[in-house]
């Protein structure tokens, strides 16, 4: 497809220049409600503040940038953690990526289904395809809200039973549980408005609510790819491309919006995350160091 950027009318984007402000506005923002719902995930380490939170996020977005499905990040955020904690906070890490899976997955097959129903959908309209990821919501809803109760049964598995006792030692009560999944849900809100507000900013005309459902099925594609963050920008943006074509949306547009999306919140929050690790022995800290 042809990507014609002489479609951008460049005066009608200065005069929405608030738009962009609000996007920038909302970066700190959506990091610091993932900061807090680490950090009530993880309540049971004493030393992590909101402060030690964000700063452990932003060094995760560091190395999640380089590991398919962001697993860098349940290493990056234990560098600034006292490695005695290592468990709880892989604990607590599992808590929040399961949560925000949840979410993104449940509104995906939501809009998915509008998006079907109001526009030519070719590859998403199978029914075992909504079938499977309605499945797949039940299987982490079950897993998130009853896994220390899976754990037990499964205990007589060795390494299963190793985590366990920190399972055990860390559960949460069900007001807390639906905390952290309220968290998710509200910072899944804060950067889905980040990519509805660039694409109306770089000149889209879409209806609100078609606007937001297209964005929603675009993440939920973009769950089930396995690919390094560092090449997600190029994931992201063909499956924008492909989904915003059935509302007519120039495909510039949309790369511009996912673009800069891509940028303001994942490449410069990882080198923020960079300048909190630079002083920091990360082998040592995530506990790998051999001692002689």
């Amino acid at each position: 497809m042809k990507i014609n950027f002489d479609d951008i009318d460049i005066s009608s984007i200065i005069e929405k220049w608030w738009l962009a402000l609000i996007v920038i506005l909302l970066i700190p923002i959506n990091w610091l409600i993932e900061a807090a719902k680490w950090k009530t995930a993880c309540r049971r380490i004493p030393h992590l503040n909101i402060r030690l939170a964000w700063k452990s996020v932003l060094a995760a977005i560091s190395f999640g940038m380089l590991s398919p499905y962001r697993i860098g990040e349940f290493i990056g955020r234990l560098t600034l953690i006292d490695k005695k904690w290592n468990k709880q906070a892989l604990y607590g890490t599992f808590l929040c990526t399961l949560s925000q899976n949840i979410v993104t997955i449940s509104l995906g097959i939501i809009s998915s289904i509008w998006m079907m129903n109001n526009y030519r959908m070719i590859e998403m309209t199978s029914e075992r395809t909504y079938l499977y990821n309605i499945l797949l919501v039940g299987f982490f809803v079950t897993l998130f809200f009853f896994h220390k109760s899976i754990l037990k049964k499964l205990n007589t598995i060795p390494i299963i039973k190793k985590y366990a006792s920190v399972v055990d030692d860390n559960s949460h009560t069900y007001k807390t549980m639906v905390s952290i999944l309220t968290l998710g849900l509200v910072r899944y809100a804060v950067y889905t408005s980040q990519f509805v507000l660039l694409i109306y900013f770089f000149g889209g005309s879409l209806d609100i609510v078609g606007a937001f459902c297209a964005v929603s099925t675009i993440y939920l594609i973009q769950t089930g790819l396995p690919v390094p963050s560092f090449f997600d920008l190029f994931t992201r943006s063909e499956i924008s491309i492909f989904v915003f074509s059935l509302m007519d949306l120039e495909p510039a547009i949309v790369l511009l919006s996912s673009s800069t999306l891509w940028v303001i919140n994942l490449i410069i929050p990882s080198f923020l995350g960079l300048l909190y690790l630079r002083d920091m022995d990360i082998i040592d800290n995530i506990g790998l160091k051999r001692t002689t």
